[in-house]
């Protein structure tokens, strides 16, 4: 599938979830940098998330840690209990930027067109995620940008769709500019207690 660089592209994100049966799958920690900060911004103790989540307490100790998704699970799972809120990811996720991606994300901004910058991102996204894939999905008119979870055993993957494709939306305007808006936004899961806050970011339907 083939990104037009002017004109009006149609693009669908959206997010499915597949099983399969592989090691564990890791994410580079990068993705959730800003978790630490989000979190000391709404008077939450990182240290206390951690060890109530069972991850490694020097887990943000460098952009490069691994994290399995089924601790990260845990860990978001946590974060939502303590902030009380459904879509915290969605709030989150909005500061990552396609130069968070580690070596796939590098590849993609030396890209000489958007269309090829994604493409370069997609080939190498085994790099920074191993628990999930991207990928583009022709569909008549429509390009689908789709995120999809490979990890098994997940039983909780609200999280992880909408951080998922708030940065994947992320990442089109840094390769496409901010004035790229999605045609469609679609989650494989139940809506969150509020849509206005996806409604306002995604400028989309949802």
């Amino acid at each position: 599938a083939r990104m037009r660089d002017t004109g009006r592209t149609h693009t669908r994100l959206s997010v499915i979830e597949r099983e399969s049966a592989t090691a564990p799958g890791t994410l580079r920690i990068n993705a959730i940098w800003d978790l630490p900060a989000f979190l000391q911004e709404r008077g939450v103790n990182v240290a206390d998330v951690l060890a109530a989540a069972g991850v490694r307490s020097d887990l943000f100790g460098h952009p490069d840690h691994l994290i399995e998704y089924v601790d990260l699970e845990r860990l978001l799972l946590e974060c939502e209990r303590r902030l009380d809120c459904d879509h915290f990811t969605l709030l989150l996720c909005q500061r990552s930027r396609l130069v968070d991606m580690g070596l796939a994300g590098s590849i993609a901004l030396c890209a000489a067109t958007a269309g090829e910058g994604l493409q370069n991102f997609i080939d190498h996204f085994n790099l920074h995620d191993t628990a999930a894939t991207v990928s583009l999905v022709p569909s008549g008119d429509f390009v689908h940008f789709v995120y999809a979870i490979s990890e098994p055993g997940m039983s909780d993957t609200r999280h992880f769709q909408v951080g998922g494709v708030t940065i994947a939306y992320n990442i089109m305007q840094d390769l496409c500019g901010r004035d790229w808006l999605p045609a469609e936004v679609t989650f494989a899961s139940r809506s969150p207690s509020n849509l206005r806050p996806f409604q306002k970011f995604f400028r989309a339907p949802v």
